[in-house]
């Protein structure tokens, strides 16, 4: 190969690839054209074929067909949102509204046309179609205060006999576009009544909702920008949780000046697997024992790609003999399925312990459980200790204490037994400020008596 010829294949080669975003348009294969090039046996023909290429990608142009976020009338002020959009002006006044969003369009809009189709109810005369001033307005909520107002000449008019089922079209200047957002008006200039069809209806409607292919859509044409600029990095990457020896990570979605379309996840540097457009990811089985060290790294629809976002090391865990119990989250391990047993193969509560537990401290929740210090308050049943007595007599034991047997039968739930331990001990705290003041009056008669 030449170097005039090698020169422009490496030209070619910086080009980016275009994907077209609606289906009209076909993709534009850059490497099936670099083939051709290659083919091409003369300097001049691949100097001549490089500027059509380069020339037609400048021209290129995307077509996007985009039906209402919003539709809606209002017939004498009073909101309709059903199958039909209705415009007349007689007796009663019925304006139509429609709202477009061309936020996904990424480019220079050079043509928008406005399609509508007469259903249901045909019509005649003159219905003018004007910029609506203002976005502060659905389809649910349309009202007589928060309709787009409407100044100056239509933008254009639908003409003459409107029979049922043809399509009104009106060519508009893409020049009335300053937001993301379009609202349209629809007045009638006589009492001649038109019915459009509408994305609706509602639930209450009585009638068939109208036929996807009659709703009203805006065909917008525009010139692809290039997009040259990456999306920020994903951030707070986070310690993933481990079950079945699978990770589950999970971060926060980049931003980019177009829009982020996905996300791909490497392990040490690699490419370990494609996200999608989702700000988590749960991978494939992973290797017992193994260790990994995942990134993850956004990319736009023109396959510009963002910084790796932090590192997380993920350490699988090799499984017990009876398969993957175990999960993982960070350096924290827990099992989700069920009781566990050390030193019994029946454990018959959460942890199940056959022998001495040995450990510094143990923190028991109350969860619900009241602690005792109601035995303080004033109207606290306090037992005489004559009661106390003929309770023991009778019973063997303290009252609200179990009895030595249930205990031998049901065993000791030390959070309830040290509540009832703590309410006994404030009790006998009571009994012995009550004698401490019997002792005192006795002293103070003694004294008395001496003197």
């Amino acid at each position: 190969m030449s170097s005039f010829n090698k020169n422009v294949l490496e030209a070619l080669n910086t080009i980016p690839t275009i994907n077209f975003n609606y289906k009209i348009r076909p993709m534009i294969n850059i490497p099936a054209f670099l083939l051709m090039l290659v083919k091409t046996p003369t300097p001049n023909s691949l100097a001549v074929m490089a500027f059509l290429f380069v020339s037609t990608i400048g021209l290129a142009q995307s077509q996007e067909i985009l039906i209402p976020i919003h539709d809606a009338y209002l017939e004498n002020g009073v909101r309709k949102n059903d199958e039909t959009l209705r415009v007349e002006n007689g007796s009663r006044v019925r304006e139509t509204y429609l709202m477009f969003d061309l936020s996904g369009i990424n480019g220079i809009i050079t043509d928008l046309n406005l399609a509508l189709t007469v259903y249901t109810d045909p019509g005649s005369g003159t219905i003018n179609v004007y910029k609506g001033i203002g976005n502060n307005w659905t389809e649910n909520n349309l009202s007589s205060t928060n309709k787009p107002t409407t100044s100056g000449t239509p933008l254009g008019s639908f003409t003459g006999s409107h029979t049922n089922n043809s399509i009104k079209t009106l060519v508009l200047n893409p020049s009335i576009l300053d937001d993301d957002f379009l609202s349209l008006v629809l007045k009638h200039t006589t009492n001649s009544d038109v019915a459009f069809a509408s994305t609706g209806p509602e639930t209450s409607s009585i009638f068939d909702q109208a036929p996807s292919s009659k709703w009203p859509k805006l065909t917008v044409t525009f010139t692809p920008t290039t997009d040259t600029q990456d999306p920020t990095a994903p951030t707070n990457l986070t310690n993933p949780s481990i079950a079945d020896n699978k990770a589950t990570l999970n971060w926060t979605g980049s931003t980019d000046n177009v829009g982020v379309i996905g996300y791909n996840i490497y392990n040490q540097g690699v490419f370990f697997a494609n996200a999608g457009n989702a700000a988590s990811y749960e991978t494939t089985t992973l290797t017992e024992g193994a260790t990994y060290q995942f990134t993850v790294v956004a990319y736009d629809a023109a396959n510009n790609l963002s910084n790796p976002s932090n590192t997380v090391s993920v350490t699988i865990p090799t499984s017990s003999s009876g398969g993957d119990f175990w999960s993982q989250t960070g350096t924290a391990v827990y099992y989700e399925g069920g009781n566990v047993g050390i030193g019994t193969s029946s454990p018959d509560q959460a942890l199940a312990v056959k022998g001495k537990i040995h450990t510094q401290e143990v923190i028991v929740d109350l969860q619900g459980a009241v602690a005792p210090d109601y035995v303080f308050y004033k109207d606290y049943p306090l037992r005489s200790l004559e009661a106390v007595q003929k309770h023991i007599d009778e019973h063997g034991h303290l009252p609200n204490i179990p009895s030595a047997q249930e205990m031998q039968d049901n065993g000791i739930e030390l959070k309830e037994m040290n509540l009832k331990l703590l309410e006994k001990v404030e009790e006998l705290t009571l009994y012995i400020l009550e004698q401490n003041k019997r002792i005192d009056q006795l002293e103070s008669q003694i004294n008395s008596s001496q003197r």
